[in-house]
């Protein structure tokens, strides 16, 4: 089993969630995931052609997930 934020590149919400929040020091509030999220709207996006291009399609995917999952668990 892999360390909780061991990975280089987040292959779960989990291992994402402790990435931004705990090595990066990020805090998910509202303000932060609706940034990315507009930001990520659509892969023809400025910044998700980089994104996308750095980490590919499928990362990017499961970002904007997990970014809609952390913008629900605030609301909880």
């Amino acid at each position: 089993m892999k360390n909780q934020g061991s990975e280089v590149i987040p292959t779960s919400y989990e291992s994402w969630k402790f990435c931004i929040t705990e090595k990066c020091k990020i805090k998910l509030t509202d303000s932060f995931i609706n940034e990315r999220l507009s930001a990520y709207r659509t892969p023809e996006t400025d910044d998700a052609k980089r994104f996308i291009a750095l980490y590919s399609i499928e990362h990017f995917n499961n970002v904007r997930g997990w970014l809609l999952r952390a913008k629900e668990e605030e609301r909880v």
